[in-house]
């Protein structure tokens, strides 16, 4: 693929992110310096310009997660408060007790046939999905929620699922972001080992990894700890590199990766013949893939109950579609982080699908600007202009 080839794709992507520009150039220059094979010409570029437009790069790249991280979305989005036990569930870290409560509320609003109830419950459902960043589940409540306050002519209902809508579209596009600094900060790092620089790029792996784990992004995590694996090898490192290498291990098979699990057992054989730590290793391997086996016999029983609920809601059982609901939702409780998120697009097309969250952003939070400037709410008319603030 060409040079040009890359960049027009990369800076498409990257659209009106703070990486677009010069930032993309210079992490193209650095891909296609680092991935000469030994049948390709010699790049144009010599080693001291390509470094300087690596280090240009890296500058950008660090700016950009600086600015991320000071900046995160605003945790306002309308007048829909959270009980005091959910918000101390919810500081504790405790979601799923907290997500387990508010759909108790949901059956107990069906079994009373309380609509304005149950709006209210689907919204506050959408917010705890949103304080752990699971946009998908939170679109769902939330979708849920508007339907009803607009059945139940809410107006000021509405807009507070809009302010939270226009919150998820933020988070989804700041997510996007996230991974895409990570994933440059991942092949600049390759391509300073590739240079001899491994003690310059060992720093921003460490990040990478750090950053993908909490976007729940745990191939990209797995990937930079394999390329530390190289990297210490470099420098003749053994303690921290056959670390590295049990991370990218753990990580694999706690995702279903077997065979890169094993695959990447295989290099750390080769290059060390501990048995006694190997077979440490084959024994962790088996231990996290059959937890893993274990998670996506739940996914599928949670699947189950879900087609029960929509079958029942369309046959107008609302209450018993609900207890279904609720057994999902107590099956998924019980599957692991990793085998939940073990697929997750690549960097790249999180970004072209980042690109239309700004317009939806854009969207939501005029929708409930105008109707709290049609009832003179001052202050919710500010908290949507705050986010707003944060689309571009």
């Amino acid at each position: 693929m060409s040079l040009s080839t890359l960049l027009s794709r990369r800076h498409i992507a990257l659209g009106k992110s703070v990486l677009a520009g010069a930032a993309a150039l210079a992490f193209i220059a650095a891909i296609h310096y680092y991935g000469q094979s030994a049948n390709d010409p010699e790049p144009t570029a010599t080693a001291d310009s390509t470094q300087n437009v690596v280090e240009s790069m890296a500058a950008q790249s660090l700016a950009a997660r600086q600015a991320l991280e000071l900046a995160p979305v605003p945790d306002v989005g309308g007048n829909l408060e959270l009980p005091s036990n959910i918000a101390a569930w919810l500081a504790d870290g405790d979601t799923a007790r907290a997500r387990g409560e508010l759909l108790q509320q949901a059956l107990a609003a069906v079994e009373a046939e309380d609509q304005a109830e149950l709006a209210r419950v689907l919204a506050l459902l959408g917010i705890v999905s949103l304080s752990e960043s699971d946009t998908d589940e939170a679109e769902v409540y939330l979708a849920e929620a508007l339907a009803f306050f607009y059945e139940l002519d809410d107006d000021i209902g509405a807009a507070n699922v809009y302010m939270q809508l226009g919150r998820l579209h933020l988070i989804e596009r700041q997510r996007a972001r996230r991974a895409s600094d990570a994933y440059d900060s991942l092949l600049i790092a390759r391509w300073k080992i590739s240079q001899g620089q491994f003690y310059q790029a060992e720093p921003d792996l460490l990040e990478v990894v750090q950053s993908s784990m909490a976007l729940k992004r745990y191939g990209a995590a797995a990937s930079a700890w394999r390329t530390l694996y190289r990297g210490y090898d470099t420098v003749l490192d053994s303690y921290n590199r056959d670390n590295a290498g049990r991370e990218a291990v753990r990580l694999h098979a706690a995702s279903g990766q077997l065979h890169e699990a094993q695959t990447m057992l295989a290099t750390m054989r080769s290059n060390n013949p501990d048995e006694s730590m190997l077979a440490e290793i084959e024994t962790e391997i088996d231990e996290l893939y059959a937890e893993f086996e274990n998670s996506v016999l739940k996914i599928g029983a949670a699947r189950d109950y879900d087609l029960l609920y929509n079958q029942l809601q369309a046959q107008g059982d609302v209450v018993s579609a609900w207890r279904f609901r609720l057994q999902a939702d107590a099956s998924l409780a019980k599957v692991g982080s990793r085998a939940l998120y073990r697929r997750q697009p690549d960097a790249l097309v999180e970004l072209y699908k980042s690109n239309s969250s700004m317009d939806r952003a854009a969207e939501s939070l005029k929708r409930a600007k105008a109707v709290f400037s049609r009832y003179g709410m001052q202050e919710m008319v500010d908290q949507s202009n705050v986010l707003r603030e944060r689309i571009y």
